[in-house]
């Protein structure tokens, strides 16, 4: 039956079509919010949340010393899971 590949072939071009257009939707919401995290880590506001939760994160991860700098990332990326973007935190 010929006409069950072109009926294949149109849908495999509309689903990358539709494919496509989610991942740009996608990157541009992860650039976005990105670019906020970088934001608040260059103001200083990440450490000093990171410093404010430290005894939580010290339980947590007991081997990291003290006011150690992957403290900021650990709370990025633990606040941008909480905030549902799971695609942010994994570049983090």
């Amino acid at each position: 039956d010929t006409q069950i590949f072109t009926a294949i072939m149109n849908s495999t071009f509309d689903s990358s079509k539709i494919a496509f257009e989610i991942s740009l939707g996608l990157t541009g919401v992860l650039s976005l919010w990105l670019g906020v995290m970088k934001i608040g880590e260059n103001s200083g506001l990440i450490n000093a949340l990171s410093r404010f939760l430290s005894p939580v994160f010290c339980k947590l991860f007991p081997d990291i010393p003290k006011g150690h700098p992957v403290m900021g990332s650990i709370f990025m990326n633990m606040a941008a899971n909480m905030l549902g973007l799971d695609n942010a935190a994994t570049p983090m």
